[in-house]
């Protein structure tokens, strides 16, 4: 399978293995409603990469087509993903998400040389620019998970914080967990679904999967990711066409205040946050009051 090397950092002699990997499944172009637009959103991902406090770490993307993004300063590699593109007969599109996650498992054991921490990032998601550096300096060995973090709505340029409690940001986001792996807990071929790395298929299972293998992972103490929604590409709104309440979650309670908001930028440059906000969704209040109160509630 062919791949793509780019941009070894000027420090790095002989490619040598990293601590740390972000692996990325990236949408193929025949598939995309707008392929310009996943370009958009995947560079600012990357620019999010690049802000890292600590650089020791390497970008592995699986993809059909490789993009025409700004990858400079980036340890970073397309790894193309050697199968069709996944369009039925009927010209409708399929997922190939849990594919290319599988694909870079494999690449994840090629470059690995010693156990090494592993970031499942969505091609549209933002870090922390700490992340990599709390991480390496924190080094449990078992990983982290993302209980805390930001779901953003481009469409309206609000921004909500994810309540750990009711609402904890692995419920909603793919990119939501820092997961160990030594290198005998990688896939050695196509179809090998024998090794640990193999279990994380859905992110609602991440916490459970590495607390029945005896590697808890630990939560964050801070908001380290965005979750990034309504820019047009969405995977599950768009192309699953099922319904999705994230954009009246975050409508329902933005963040207003101006100090969060600036520190919001500061943090994460890549949003476009809104301080002008329309109406919360209506019936949103009423209907949780009457809903405490014990009342049927009716328009």
């Amino acid at each position: 399978m062919s791949q793509t090397r780019s941009n070894p950092p000027p420090s790095s002699s002989s490619w040598d293995s990293p601590p740390f990997f972000f692996g990325i499944p990236l949408r193929a172009k025949a598939t995309a409603l707008d392929w310009t637009c996943v370009c958009h959103n995947f560079a600012k991902t990357l620019d999010s990469l690049s802000r890292q406090t600590c650089q020791s770490f390497r970008v592995l993307v699986s993809c059909h087509d490789i993009p025409n993004v700004d990858t400079r300063g980036l340890d970073i590699r397309f790894i193309k993903a050697g199968f069709p593109v996944p369009i039925d007969d009927n010209g409708r599109t399929r997922s190939d998400k849990h594919k290319k996650k599988h694909r870079l498992g494999i690449e994840l054991a090629n470059e690995m040389e010693n156990d090494a921490y592993f970031m499942p990032l969505d091609a549209d998601d933002l870090v922390h620019p700490r992340l990599v550096e709390t991480v390496l300096g924190d080094d449990n060995r078992r990983g982290y998970l993302l209980e805390k973090g930001y779901i953003y709505n481009a469409a309206t340029g609000q921004c909500r914080a994810c309540d750990p409690q009711t609402h904890p940001f692995w419920r909603y986001c793919g990119s939501c967990a820092v997961i160990h792996f030594t290198p005998d807990d990688l896939p050695q071929y196509k179809g090998d679904s024998s090794r640990y790395y193999s279990r994380f298929l859905n992110h609602k299972d991440y916490a459970d999967v590495a607390r029945d293998a005896g590697r808890a992972l630990m939560p964050f103490d801070e908001p380290m990711a965005v979750y990034v929604i309504d820019h047009g590409e969405n995977d599950w709104t768009v192309y699953r066409q099922q319904k999705d309440g994230k954009s009246n979650y975050v409508a329902r309670a933005p963040i207003r205040d101006k100090a969060r908001l600036n520190a919001l930028r500061e943090t994460f440059p890549q949003l476009d946050l809104n301080e002008v906000f329309p109406p919360a969704p209506r019936g949103g209040v009423r209907r949780r009051l009457k809903t405490l109160l014990g009342l049927t509630y009716s328009r």
